[in-house]
């Protein structure tokens, strides 16, 4: 059993309260008159127990004490668990104000003090009648900065006053962003520790000019995005309020808060939790773009390198895949180096552009790919190369790239400010710009595609047409939709990935692994061209010893061009 420390050992009726940490008991010895049994009595105590510190300040608040014990008691009392501290914010900054403000000493004309806890950092200021001071003092800190008119706070004093700065190390984790409630569901985050501005032993504390106070950021707000909003706060009641303060300057390291009187301060950061930057799906999304990258390079070199039949062009398919390869590996640098480039915000701008204009041209291409497919079924009953029925490469490139171009260029020339959001992509609002062609080009493209099956159905029931070339469209348009499917429909689902979890990694998979789609539909799944992988493989694989050959016996060469293979 414990006792109150504020009645007399050995008095009846004490109350049983908890006892305060052992550590500096016995410094208090002599100045608080402890007898050894209360001290005894006291050692028992749990060092979490903040209410037994609490009444144990309570009871000795108006004693005297050492700057050294003074420094003990703050210690012991703010080094507790956060929860502990939380759920007593009013009690704890009540006591601490007071237990500092006992430091506190008359003067005939100015003094300063500072002292350092391992909880605290304090710093006072005290002015008498004869005060050489004739400015606005500033109070500084390791940490925060203070702007107090304390010459007027001693004008309406009898010509004294005194300030208390004190900055909490830890105290933010305790009365944390929870304790502020903001409308619309915003996320919230402590930026800032927690300062407090007392006047002791002042009547009226009216101040004549707002109190200016410089707080800086902590490492959290780094990381912050152009919509993310700065708050100055001060406590009251147990909860964090803005009333009396608002937000002077804010910069990227410090935010200078303005208040209209004395209080416990802090900052606080407001999120919307949908742009949230997510570390575990920035990580995902870096892999999964590097896995689709490394198999668009595949399909790339497989295009570039390979010599295909007459009867198949690979122009639309080739162009599609390069853009893609372009558009990924820049959304890739840009989302690893977004700080560096939104710092610049005309690169930024600029890099946003040519995104815009990347993706736009690997729908294009895709679209490309869907007439010239439907122009070659519409020759399916003439006996006539499918070949001809080819748009010309060069007016491919054209429409390919120029298509493109105009709608980038007409949407920037409509709304400049429409690139470089703070994702160096398009800003809110301006996506229609992106999401309206491709709309477009996706209703267009399913048009298409059931224009082809329909007509592919009535050729075979005519079976006019050479049965082969038949088949060879069915497979060659089986493809090209779940082409379709894969690169276009994902981005619909981008539009609501920002409010769904489950849409946004679904968006980010699909997406990302556009060119492992590609690679396994018209490279793996192409049983020509894993002949034509064997062959390389065979040519620039790992060497293999070869059987002797007498001088009349011939070799057989593999040629990469020797025959021509008919890839779809």
């Amino acid at each position: 059993m414990t006792y109150d420390i504020s009645t007399t050992p050995g008095q009846k009726g004490m109350k049983p309260v908890s006892p305060v940490v052992s550590s500096f008991l016995f410094s208090w010895h002599v100045v608080t008159a402890c007898d050894a049994e209360l001290v005894t009595m006291l050692k028992d105590c749990q060092s979490a127990d903040v209410d037994c510190k609490l009444h144990f300040l309570n009871a000795s608040a108006s004693t005297t004490l050492p700057e050294k014990t003074v420094c003990s008691v703050l210690d012991v009392l703010l080094d507790s668990p956060p929860d502990d501290l939380a759920s007593r914010g009013d009690a704890v900054l009540q006591s601490t104000e007071d237990l500092v403000s006992t430091l506190v000493k008359p003067t005939a004309t100015q003094s300063s003090r500072n002292l350092t806890t391992n909880t605290t950092e304090v710093k006072i200021l005290s002015v008498g009648p004869n005060t050489s001071l004739t400015a606005v003092p500033k109070l500084v800190t390791a940490d925060v900065s203070v702007d107090i008119d304390l010459l007027g706070i001693a004008d309406n004093n009898n010509g004294s006053a005194s300030v208390v700065i004190i900055v909490y190390n830890n105290m933010h984790e305790a009365l944390n962003a929870a304790f502020f409630k903001t409308p619309d569901n915003k996320m919230t985050d402590m930026i800032s520790k927690v300062v407090s501005v007392i006047l002791p032993n002042t009547l009226d504390k009216t101040i004549p000019t707002p109190i200016n106070i410089s707080i800086p950021h902590l490492e959290s707000v780094q990381n912050a995005d152009a919509e993310d909003e700065v708050f100055c706060v001060h406590w009251e009641a147990n909860a964090w309020i803005q009333d009396g303060c608002h937000v002077s300057i804010t910069k990227s390291t410090h935010t200078v808060c303005s208040c209209q009187y004395p209080s416990t301060f802090a900052l606080i950061m407001t999120m919307d939790p949908a742009k949230k930057s997510d570390p575990v799906m920035n990580i995902l999304n870096n892999i999964l773009v590097l896995i689709g990258l490394l198999f668009l390079t595949l399909v790339v070199m497989t295009f570039a390198l390979c010599r295909w039949n007459p009867r198949v062009s690979n122009v639309a398919r080739l162009n599609l895949c390069v853009c893609l390869l372009l558009a990924h590996t820049l959304f890739l640098l840009i989302q690893s180096f977004l700080q560096r480039i939104r710092a610049h915000q005309a690169l930024c701008k600029t890099l946003a552009g040519v995104l815009h204009y990347l993706f736009l041209s690997s729908f294009v291409w895709m679209s490309i790919e869907a007439v010239m497919l439907f122009l070659s079924v519409r020759k399916l009953r003439q006996v006539k190369p499918i070949e001809s029925a080819w748009l010309q490469w060069k007016v491919s490139l054209l429409i390919g790239y120029g298509i493109p171009l105009i709608i980038v260029g007409v949407s920037a020339g409509v709304n400049p400010e429409g690139h470089g959001s703070d994702k160096c992509w398009l800003v809110e609002g301006f996506h229609w710009s992106f999401l309206g062609p491709v709309s477009v080009l996706l209703v267009v493209n399913t048009v298409l595609f059931l224009t082809i099956v329909i007509t592919i159905q009535f050729t075979l029931k005519e079976a006019r047409s050479d049965i082969s070339k038949v088949k060879y469209t069915r497979v060659l348009l089986f493809k090209l939709t779940v082409q379709f499917l894969i690169l276009g429909c994902p981005w619909l689902l981008g539009m609501g990935a920002a409010t769904s979890r489950v849409l946004e990694v679904l968006f980010l998979f699909l997406t990302s692994q556009q060119g492992t789609a590609i690679f396994l539909i018209h490279c793996l799944l192409n049983t020509e061209v894993r002949c034509q992988y064997r062959k390389w493989w065979q040519r620039f694989g790992p060497s293999r010893k070869q059987p002797e050959t007498g001088t009349g016996t011939g070799t057989v060469s593999i040629s990469l061009t020797q025959q021509p293979s008919k890839f779809s």
